[in-house]
């Protein structure tokens, strides 16, 4: 059969997803949506789980002011119907498992192989893109080239 690689299945086992997909499906048949149309997919739970940590960042910063989420994000976790979701403290991409799933005749997945954790966000490859950074610790603004060995956004090359 075919295979495809997300990080997230509607038909993954965690305590997490049974609860979402049940108050999901729900909502479905609260709002007339029949049962074969409330599908969860991967980019539906980046959407629900990106909302819960702003609100996180806000509540922690105790402010909405952009500077002080962005600090407030840098480290926090989540969990999330795949577990525990970890922003970078260094580049704001997220910490998260990986999976290998069988498409099955229902249109959902068969997990076949998982990640044993976290897989550690590279949000530029070294090989393709040497001399790209995404740091946005410590001040740092993701810088995203080097031109003249200076650091410079793609829109202010030159």
């Amino acid at each position: 059969g075919h295979l495809a690689s997300w990080n997230y299945f509607m038909s993954l086992r965690t305590p997490e997803n049974l609860r979402w997909v049940k108050a999901y499906k729900a909502w479905c048949a609260k709002h007339g949506t029949p049962d074969k149309q409330c599908v969860t997919d991967d980019p539906m739970m980046h959407a629900y789980v990106h909302v819960h940590l702003w609100a996180k960042a806000v509540a922690k910063a105790e402010s909405t002011d952009v500077d002080a989420v962005l600090r407030a994000l840098e480290g926090l976790e989540i969990d999330s119907p795949v577990g525990k979701y970890k922003v970078d403290p260094k580049n704001h991409h997220t910490w998260k498992p990986v999976y290998i799933g069988k498409i099955r005749p229902d249109g959902q997945f068969e997990v076949v192989w998982k990640s044993k954790g976290w897989v550690h966000p590279e949000p530029w490859s070294t090989v393709t893109y040497p001399s790209r950074e995404c740091d946005w610790s410590n001040g740092g603004k993701g810088t995203y080239d080097l031109v003249e060995g200076k650091h410079v956004w793609l829109s202010e090359r030159k």
